[in-house]
């Protein structure tokens, strides 16, 4: 429950550029695993340790391990400097999506350029997704 609590708050704890290019992946007898995203952030983060540490007290974390790896990021929009996330319309038989799902999605439009055509995919996604599945 800490970690998808964590998860939950990342891109809130840390700020930008930081926080597009670390993710926490794993949580384990207070050692936490934390994917960058390229061999030069690694090197970059290393000197960020304590910090990061610091800033993640709440989860009375004991260590951080650094590895390269994927890094999910969520697409935000600031409004009077308060971060949300994207709302997906609602019908009467959708339900909300999960962290998960909205990281998913993030990762899959992520390589898409146009701007339109990746907010067109997203909401194709976020419709398709949320809609209640039938028995």
């Amino acid at each position: 429950m800490k970690l998808e609590s964590m998860k939950g708050r990342w891109h809130r704890l840390f700020d930008e550029p930081l926080s597009l290019h670390i993710y926490p992946m794993h949580l384990e007898n207070g050692e936490l695993v934390i994917n960058v995203d390229s061999p030069g952030w690694l090197q970059q983060v290393q000197f960020y340790k304590q910090a990061i540490q610091d800033k993640l007290s709440d989860y009375a974390i004991r260590d951080i391990r650094f590895k390269y790896g994927k890094v999910y990021r969520r697409s935000v929009q600031v409004a009077d400097s308060a971060v949300t996330r994207r709302q997906v319309p609602r019908t009467s038989n959708s339900r909300v999506l999960s962290d998960s799902e909205t990281l998913w999605i993030d990762e899959v439009i992520c390589p898409v350029v146009d701007h339109d055509l990746k907010e067109t995919i997203r909401t194709a996604i976020q419709k398709s997704l949320s809609q209640s599945r039938r028995k």
